[in-house]
């Protein structure tokens, strides 16, 4: 249903290989889900910085979703 190969699908549910942001949304698509639904939730917060002009951002999920759905706009994908 995504068009991804079931061996890259097998290696990326093993942890063989890592899939592109893409890939990932790719995925998530096929399944009808939010990228995040593919990501388990744990105790552990992760948190995600980027560094700009010496000044430190935090990155949401919500970022994220917001780059993803820019690209789509732009014609990425």
């Amino acid at each position: 249903m995504s068009g991804i190969s079931q061996p890259n699908l097998s290696n990326y549910i093993n942890g063989n290989i890592s899939p592109t942001l893409e890939t990932i949304d790719k995925i998530a698509k096929s399944l009808n889900l939010d990228i995040q639904d593919l990501f388990p939730k744990s105790k552990e917060d992760i948190e995600l910085f980027a560094n700009f002009k010496g000044k430190s951002y935090r990155i949401t999920t919500q970022d994220i979703l917001e780059i993803i759905r820019n690209k789509e706009t732009d014609g990425y994908k």
